[in-house]
């Protein structure tokens, strides 16, 4: 079995609220590889911290490492 069929039947076996908590989603167009990565489908109490601060985009932190920024 390959990755993305194990993949596929691991997301076929989530409830629709798994499905929804699941959707942490970075995109990246291969057209424009130096866009900042856009961090979506984050549940609104992980957007901030409990101080309120906003909370940093570790995907792009870590793409920057990796990078070699």
């Amino acid at each position: 079995m390959t990755a993305k069929e194990k993949l596929r039947a691991q997301v076929d076996e989530l409830s629709e609220a798994e499905a929804a908590a699941a959707r942490i989603v970075v995109e990246r167009t291969p057209s424009s590889p130096e866009a900042e990565p856009e961090m979506v489908g984050l549940p609104e109490s992980w957007r901030t911290f409990e101080d309120g601060t906003p909370v940093p985009n570790w995907v792009a932190g870590l793409d920057e490492v990796r990078v070699g920024r």
